[in-house]
């Protein structure tokens, strides 16, 4: 069953066109959570096991059946008691094959070019594996990359001799990671970086120390945006050298930057 919020009135866990794919033992997408999608669940799965009879279960009222559709009211706070306090109108409709076809894909929030395939860009990988992003992940040397690696679409490896060159090939507003195993290679590949102004965030993994000293070697290259390196990478409120962590701070860091935004204010 297709489980769509039809309608969303006040505050809501969703917004109106949230999906949710529900057969009898697995689920896909979600509605919210809580009471609703549990209330959610609970009928898609009557429904599937009652799609070929025309009655509808009888131990449910207010229910409004046409053709394959199902609708339903939810007063989220009186009738399910959570705190939202708006009120939904869930549709349930069988699947057909237009339907999964049609099924949208998640919006990437983000692009990112990680530079470097050692310890933290595998833990990056990992942790922004499950994030709506695409990842494109170089590295000169293919023995670096896992076999584990997971296996998306949104997750391109490219394995090349000279890496600077593959900054030239990213779309504009791709957000770019160095974390290479050599200093030379980093800083070829933030100065090729940032001379390209329509790359908006360039991050380096390292110290303070680290980023004073590329910043002078920069200016002696004569690059002029150079201010705009990023070093240390993640959010400075999430404190830890551990790849795990740095990996969790720096995901945090780039959902920030994506945030959409309302009137100007990031949301």
């Amino acid at each position: 069953m297709r489980v769509s919020i039809a309608r969303a009135q006040g505050s809501t866990p969703r917004p109106s066109g949230t999906l949710m794919l529900v057969t009898e033992n697995h689920i896909a997408g979600t509605i919210g959570g809580g009471h609703l999608e549990l209330e959610g669940l609970t009928l898609a799965r009557e429904l599937i096991h009652r799609r070929d009879t025309p009655r509808v279960p009888a131990n449910r009222e207010r229910i409004a059946r046409q053709d394959i559709t199902v609708s339903k009211h939810f007063s989220l706070g009186p009738s399910l008691g959570q705190c939202c306090g708006g009120a939904v109108d869930l549709q349930f409709e069988v699947v057909s094959a237009a339907m999964l076809k049609a099924w949208p894909q998640d919006t990437l929030r983000f692009t990112l070019a990680l530079f470097g395939a050692g310890h933290v860009g595998r833990a990056i990988v990992d942790a922004l594996s499950l994030l709506p992003c695409r990842i494109i992940w170089i590295d000169e040397r293919e023995h670096e990359f896992p076999q584990s690696t997971p296996m998306k679409s949104t997750i391109e490896i490219r394995c090349v001799d000279s890496p600077s060159a593959e900054i030239k090939t990213l779309s504009p507003g791709c957000f770019v990671i160095v974390t290479t195993h050599s200093h030379d290679l980093d800083l070829e590949l933030c100065e090729t970086a940032l001379n390209r102004i329509d790359l908006p965030f360039v991050g380096l993994i390292g110290s303070a120390t680290k980023k004073a000293r590329f910043l002078k070697r920069l200016e002696q290259k004569n690059v002029a945006t150079r201010e705009r390196l990023v070093c240390p990478i993640g959010l400075s409120t999430i404190v830890g050298k551990e790849p795990q962590i740095i990996a969790a701070s720096v995901a945090a860091q780039l959902l920030v930057l994506s945030a959409p935004t309302d009137a100007g204010n990031p949301r």
